[in-house]
């Protein structure tokens, strides 16, 4: 099987890092040079994606990928993935699965409670409303059947420790608990205030 990744981010990596083994080969997106030299290193296939470049290549990855993992965050308006890709990945007459890594932002402020995927979405901000909009990609269009899409809401991960002294700093009661029964997971017994978010 072949993976295709848009954002080769920390969720990205944790996800190839758990079940690259999987595949027989993967493929990715950067946003400049200087990550796709710090990535020279491991088995990945680096192509630059940003508002300002697109690699060529990226379409044929996509055409022949068997499963698409979107890391890649929103803007406030628009997703850039959905946007550039999302007619011509609807349009793929081959059976794909495609994962979308979301935050839990897009079920809103649940004042603490427990949330998961089988919860009703209700975000409150411009960014969390966007990320609906990938939910079911193409869904109108012919051949969209053919995709498995599987949303998923990650919560707080901070690869960098300034990153997690940040986040506590502003919310001073931001804490990571153990919900019992539920395996610990990025993407996996989530709370609402916590967050994943790939920005490369």
């Amino acid at each position: 099987m072949k993976l295709f990744a848009f954002g080769l981010g920390y969720c990205a990596r944790h996800y190839i890092a758990r079940s690259g083994q999987s595949f027989d080969s993967i493929a990715g997106t950067v946003r400049g040079p200087a990550k796709a030299e710090e990535l020279a290193g491991e088995p990945i296939e680096t192509l630059l994606f940003s508002a300002e470049h697109e690699d060529p290549a990226i379409a044929a990855r996509i055409a022949a990928a068997d499963v698409i993992l979107v890391s890649i965050p929103p803007g406030i308006s628009a997703d850039p993935v959905l946007a550039r890709f999302g007619h011509r990945i609807a349009s793929l007459r081959r059976k794909q699965t495609i994962i979308y890594l979301s935050t839990i932002g897009v079920y809103g402020d649940r004042h603490g409670e427990w949330v998961d995927e089988s919860m009703t979405p209700a975000p409150s901000s411009e960014r969390s409303l966007t990320r609906l909009q990938p939910r079911n990609p193409g869904r109108d269009q012919q051949g969209a059947r053919q995709k498995g899409f599987h949303p998923a809401a990650c919560r707080n991960i901070w690869p960098r420790p300034q990153r997690a002294r940040q986040s506590q700093g502003r919310h001073r009661q931001a804490r990571r608990e153990a919900r019992p029964g539920v395996q610990s997971h990025p993407c996996r017994g989530h709370r609402p205030r916590d967050r994943c978010s790939d920005r490369t």
